[in-house]
C-alpha cells in the first residue's frame, strides 16, 4: 500500500511529571513481536558526519533534507536515499559569529521553505530561520530576548525568563509556531507568520495538561507527551490532541511500562491511521513513586539509552515494540517519511549521529 498521508508529530520533553496518568501495562507486553499488519525492512544504516541533533525532513519535491549542529552552527545538506554513503556537502546555516553560537534547535518544512527554530548557548534568547529549497538562507527573526515570564506562571524554583533550549516547531496554515517549555505548565508558542513575524503568543498546558515539548498538526495539533525526560525515572506516553487554534480537545493513553523511562518521543501517522513512535528508552529506571539517587557532585551522567519503535493502531492500541538500538548512550529519534520510506535518525553520547532507512510493509 502507498503511504500518502504524513503527519508529524514532533517530540515531547516533560520535565515534570504529567496530570493525566497513562495506562500501566505490564513488563512482558513490552515485546511484541512486528505484527502481519506492518513490517520494516531495514534498506540503510550508517552513520552520518554531523556531531548531533541530527534532523531528516523532506520537503514537496521529495527531497530528503538533513540538519545538525556542528561548534554551535547549524548547518544542512541534500541527502540521496539511493546513494546513502555518498559524502555530504553540508552548508553553513547560522554561524556562532553571528548568534554567539547555537544550543538545540528545531526543523520543518512548511509553505515551500524549510523553517528553523534554535536557542543561543544561555537558553535565554531565540531565532526563527527561513530557508529556500536550495539550503539559501533567506530570514532570520530574534523572536525571543531574555522574554520575562509573568510571576503567574513561573514554576516554584525559579525561571524568570523563558527557557529557550527546549522547544519545537509546527506548520500553521499562516506561518508556524515555536513552542518553548514552560515549567509545571506546558509550552508558550510564539505564533508567526510566513515572514517570522510573531502575531501572538499563547499558553498551552497547566493542571491535568501539564506538558513539555512538541507537536503537528492537521485539523489540529496531535502532541506525543511523555511524563519526564529524567532518564532515571519511569515515564509513560499519551496523546495530546489540540485545534488549530491550540484548543484542547482530547487526550489519549498510549504506553507505561514498568520500571522504563520513554522520553524524547517523535513519531508519524501512517496513510490507514497507525502511528510509528520513536523514543529514547531506559529499561532500568526507578518505579513510580521511586527517588533515584542524587548524581554525584563533579561527575557528568550520561541520560541515554535505547531508541525503541512503538507502533500503533488508529485506535491507539499497542501493536509491536523493537529497539533500532540496544546501547545505552543514544538520544534524540527524529522520524521522517518519504512515501513509504521510513528515516529515523539520532545521536549518541560517544559522537556521531545515525541515519536509518526502513522500507514499511502494509
Amino acid at each position: 500500500m502507498k503511504i500518502s498521508h504524513l503527519i508529524l508529530i514532533c517530540l515531547f520533553l516533560l520535565f515534570s511529571g504529567c496530570g493525566l496518568k497513562p495506562q500501566q501495562y505490564s513488563t512482558p507486553q513490552n515485546n511484541l513481536a512486528p505484527t502481519d499488519d506492518i513490517s520494516f525492512q531495514t534498506i540503510f544504516e550508517g552513520q552520518i558526519d554531523a556531531p548531533l541533533w541530527l534532523f531528516a525532513v523532506t520537503d514537496d519535491e521529495g527531497q530528503i533534507v538533513l540538519s545538525a549542529e556542528k561548534d554551535q552552527e547549524i548547518i544542512m545538506a541534500k541527502f540521496d536515499p539511493n546513494n546513502p554513503k555518498a559524502k555530504l556537502n553540508w552548508k553553513t546555516i547560522v554561524s556562532k559569529n553571528e548568534v554567539e553560537g547555537v544550543a538545540d534547535h528545531w526543523h520543518v518544512f512548511a509553505h515551500g521553505y524549510h523553517y528553523f527554530v534554535f536557542s543561543q548557548p544561555k537558553a535565554d534568547s531565540a531565532y526563527a530561520v527561513k530557508v529556500d529549497k536550495n539550503l539559501k538562507r533567506v530570514a532570520m527573526n530574534h523572536i525571543v530576548d531574555r522574554y520575562e515570564v509573568p510571576k503567574n506562571e513561573r514554576p516554584p524554583f525559579g525561571g524568570e525568563y523563558l527557557i529557550t533550549n527546549d522547544m519545537f516547531l509546527v506548520q500553521e496554515s499562516e506561518g508556524v509556531t515555536a513552542a518553548f517549555f514552560l515549567p509545571t505548565i506546558g509550552h508558550k508558542l510564539f505564533r508567526m507568520d510566513k515572514d517570522l513575524n510573531v502575531f501572538e503568543t499563547k499558553n498551552i498546558g497547566s493542571g491535568k495538561l501539564t506538558h513539555g515539548n512538541g507537536s503537528s498538526a492537521k485539523n489540529g495539533f496531535d502532541v506525543l507527551a511523555s511524563d519526564t525526560i529524567m532518564f532515571l525515572q519511569q515515564s509513560g506516553v499519551q496523546l495530546l490532541q489540540y485545534d488549530k487554534d491550540w484548543n484542547f480537545v482530547t487526550a489519549r493513553e498510549l504506553v507505561d511500562f514498568d520500571n522504563q523511562s520513554i522520553g524524547m518521543v517523535s513519531g508519524i501517522y501512517l496513510d490507514d491511521g497507525s502511528l510509528v513512535l520513536h523514543s529514547r528508552t531506559n529499561v532500568n529506571a526507578y518505579g513510580r513513586g521511586e527517588m533515584p539517587p542524587p548524581p554525584t557532585p563533579g561527575v557528568l551522567t550520561d541520560d541515554g539509552g535505547k531508541i525503541g519503535r512503538y507502533v500503533f493502531d488508529k485506535n491507539g492500541k499497542l501493536k509491536s515494540t523493537e529497539y533500532l538500538y540496544e546501547g545505552t548512550k543514544a538520544h534524540r529519534p527524529h522520524t521522517a517519511l518519504l512515501n513509504d520510506l521510513l528515516i529515523t535518525t539520532w545521536d549518541s553520547s560517544d559522537g556521531g549521529t545515525t541515519l536509518r532507512m526502513d522500507k514499511i510493509k502494509m
